[in-house]
């Protein structure tokens, strides 16, 4: 697809997604401080189909009104409970931390809903993690038919998903270069903005006209190692030295701390991974009771691993 013509295809979808916001402040801010970036933008130069358009914001302003706007409109559509706010505060960023979200300054979402499974749902039981991994994935699944344009399907602490494929991201907000240093591979760093249009750069071009992975770095490398099964399956290449990249990143993470393994596992098979991360602080709480530390051991997440992907793969 030509430059010109992927420029008018996010524009119009752009303006069709703004016109859609009810709110007049958020919508004003959303138009003057969005850019879109990311795998869209490979997908139209590839001519391939497109499946999420990622919305990012400029500004702190901007992600704490959208979060703020459609946790609001979320909380109203499904009744659950829908907790928003800045980390800033000593109090705020524990209750965050909890829950695997964490980094001072950033914008957090915090959903429970009521047909979510919580820690305590998980007894160990094998047969259990299965019958609630199998009732999550089909609510997860179902069809977007019968949604209002634009509504929101799903809330996590990295970005809103709303009908019609777009994708908020609150995770990370500021320029296209601030929020690029926290992507993971270069052919997913063009953008678009509503003021300059489509800005391409070379070294992307080049990985998406080889389709050759090449890695940038990230603070979040677990995810960027299972990307990696996604773009292969597509016809992507990657060498073992940009895996091995990854992989001295992954070797300076403390896995067996809950907290940064559920943050490094947000935003990548969602659904499987919260799951796992419930099963791991039932556990955590269990010992708790009985005032005994709990340690991660590969035996217990290769069991539990194997149980919810096993019986969800596909």
């Amino acid at each position: 697809m030509k430059k010109r013509t992927i420029e008018k295809v996010l524009q119009t979808k752009f303006s069709d997604f703004i016109s859609s916001i009810k709110d007049e402040k958020v919508k004003e801010l959303v138009t003057k401080n969005s850019f879109i970036s990311g795998g869209c933008i490979v997908s139209m130069l590839l001519k391939e189909k497109v499946h999420d358009y990622d919305i990012y914001f400029t500004d702190k302003e901007t992600v704490l009104a959208v979060s703020k706007y459609y946790a609001s409109l979320f909380k109203k559509a499904k009744a659950e409970v829908v907790d928003v706010d800045s980390i800033e505060d000593e109090t705020k960023r524990t209750y965050f931390q909890l829950h695997g979200i964490s980094g001072t300054g950033r914008v957090a979402i915090y959903c429970e809903a009521t047909n979510q499974v919580s820690p305590s749902d998980f007894d160990n039981d094998e047969d259990q993690v299965e019958e609630l991994s199998s009732v999550i994935l089909k609510e997860k699944d179902e069809d977007e038919e019968g949604n209002e344009k634009y509504s929101p399907l799903y809330l996590s602490p990295n970005a809103i998903s709303l009908s019609n494929k777009i994708q908020l991201i609150i995770r990370f907000y500021g320029s296209p270069e601030d929020v690029h240093v926290n992507y993971d591979f270069v052919h997913t760093t063009n953008y678009w903005t509503p003021k300059n249009g489509l800005i391409l750069n070379q070294a992307a071009l080049e990985s998406i006209l080889t389709k050759e992975l090449i890695y940038i770095g990230s603070k979040y490398p677990i995810a960027s190692i299972l990307r990696c099964r996604k773009f292969i399956m597509r016809g992507w290449t990657i060498n073992a030295g940009q895996l091995l990249k990854i992989m001295y990143q992954i070797s300076k993470l403390n896995l067996d701390d809950i907290a940064t393994l559920e943050d490094q596992l947000i935003g990548v098979d969602v659904v499987h991974f919260t799951i796992l991360i419930n099963a791991i602080r039932s556990q955590i709480e269990k010992y708790e009771k009985e005032n005994t530390p709990f340690l991660i051991s590969y035996n217990y997440l290769a069991k539990i691993i194997d149980k919810v992907f096993n019986s969800n793969e596909g």
